[in-house]
């Protein structure tokens, strides 16, 4: 009986899915999600997203304002978890939905949440390369959108309180903790980082580089939750517990930002 004879693209092949596998878990291993936080499966946080999608006040506003950005919403792609609140005795729906442009060269990328309950809010990141510049918050704040851009070196230099305006807000507490929204942020970063899509775009290397933003990613996690939270969503209306809060979380990674594709994609054996 013949043997099976393996050609040199085969054998690249094999090895290039060993070490995206071992890439993958060595990510996963490095971001393990807050034992609080519920994180449901790709089926249950598709459907929960596009609920939320249309009960969310300001989700079309904000969906509009990233269109008009270039980016595309990529419901297939949501994570939703239900962390319990405490406040409401009960878990609350949460879901972080990537925004990707379909450019190969674009430099930006974006996430719109959906707290249960909130008004949507969005985040658009600018890249250079693999680290994050610059970002833009979309909210839907007072009954009407809200469009602010950050430099990432204040959020560094400063941190995210000082960048918080300075408005009315409404007493009572949070449905959430900021440090369970931070985990979000974190988890989703993680997830985003080694599905499909993020690993038929993105060399190992360019995964690596990403993590780097991390701690980034959880900062702008911390000043949405601090900026949104006390507000009146609408005129009436009033919204003090916990805002949309860990919106950036994937922002670094969920879209195409260079111009190489791993082998894989064309193979079908994107695992």
């Amino acid at each position: 009986m013949a043997e099976d004879v393996q050609g040199p693209m085969d054998r690249a092949r094999n090895e290039m899915e060993v070490l995206r596998s071992i890439e993958q878990r060595l990510v996963a291993a490095a971001y393990q999600g807050h034992v609080a936080v519920r994180a449901y499966g790709l089926e249950e946080s598709q459907i929960a997203a596009r609920k939320q999608f249309v009960k969310a006040r300001g989700a079309t506003e904000i969906d509009a304002a990233m269109r008009q950005r270039g980016l595309l919403r990529m419901a297939n792609r949501a994570r939703t978890y239900a962390p319990f609140s405490k406040v409401l005795g009960r878990p609350q729906i949460i879901c972080v939905v990537p925004y990707s442009s379909p450019d190969p060269n674009a430099k930006v990328v974006g996430a719109v949440g959906f707290s249960e309950g909130e008004p949507a809010s969005g985040v658009v990141v600018e890249l250079a390369g693999t680290k994050i510049v610059n970002f833009v918050t979309i909210d839907f704040m007072q009954g009407k959108l809200a469009v602010r851009r950050f430099a990432a070196q204040d959020l560094t230099k400063h941190g995210p309180g000082r960048l918080v305006e300075r408005k009315v807000r409404e007493p009572g507490p949070r449905n959430i903790t900021i440090d369970i929204s931070s985990s979000i942020s974190n988890d989703a970063l993680r997830a985003l980082l080694v599905d499909q899509y993020s690993a038929a775009v993105h060399t190992p290397d360019q995964i690596a580089q990403f993590l780097h933003n991390a701690p980034v990613v959880s900062s702008i996690a911390e000043l949405q939750f601090m900026r949104l939270q006390g507000l009146t969503s609408s005129p009436g209306t009033s919204c003090c517990c916990c805002c949309c809060c860990c919106w950036g979380s994937c922002s670094s990674c969920s879209a195409v930002s260079n111009t190489w594709v791993n082998p894989s994609y064309y193979s079908g054996h994107v695992a």
